[in-house]
């Protein structure tokens, strides 16, 4: 055991295992320390515990508390595997991905190019920005362009068209053409 290294009961296993602030997990009955297994999808630590011949797989992070409604786990150095209780806290969904942003490891921010193989440039990219001014979306404009022009082709086959001062021509959004609809736009933002 390690200097200094407090233990509390697991919840809802006391007398069977206990936690420490370190993050490691010892079984009471056999007197071990668990290794845990890091083999899942965001390489959490899990340990298994075992009552009356059934297995229960669970997260090292989940003994600190129970979790508050609407939490997740956050760890503060984004290190997965480091459970103890100094790095982690409770945290939104939203704080979380901050932190993963922070350290490089949101899946999003590494990647270079769009599912359909376009490549993210500055020429190449719209961003959508959230009201504090951070990054909230990113996304490719060559796709989104083709988008766009799939879904005007799309009009056009319809045959439906625009009615405002006899136009005639094709209709792209709440009834308008695209010059009738840009001209009630601006004039709603006035």
């Amino acid at each position: 055991m390690m200097q200094n290294e407090k233990w509390l009961a697991v919840v809802g296993w006391e007398g069977l295992y206990e936690v420490s602030d370190l993050g490691r997990v010892k079984s009471l009955r056999r007197g071990t320390i668990l290794k845990p297994s890091y083999s899942n999808a965001g390489g959490y630590g899990v340990v298994i515990f075992s009552l009356n011949g059934r297995s229960f797989g669970r997260y090292i992070e989940a003994f600190v508390e129970p979790c508050p409604d609407g939490m997740e786990t956050r760890h503060l150095d984004g290190d997965p595997k480091n459970a103890a209780l100094s790095n982690l806290t409770w945290g939104s969904s939203s704080e979380n991905k901050f932190d993963q942003v922070r350290h490089g490891t949101y899946p999003e921010a590494s990647r270079d190019h769009c599912v359909n193989g376009h490549e993210f440039t500055p020429e190449n990219t719209l961003i959508t920005y959230s009201p504090d001014g951070s990054i909230k979306r990113r996304a490719c404009r060559a796709c989104h362009n083709q988008r766009t022009k799939e879904r005007y082709r799309a009009r056009l086959i319809s045959g439906k068209i625009c009615t405002e001062d006899g136009c005639n021509e094709p209709l792209w959004v709440k009834g308008l053409c695209t010059k009738h609809y840009a001209q009630q736009w601006k004039a709603n933002r006035q």
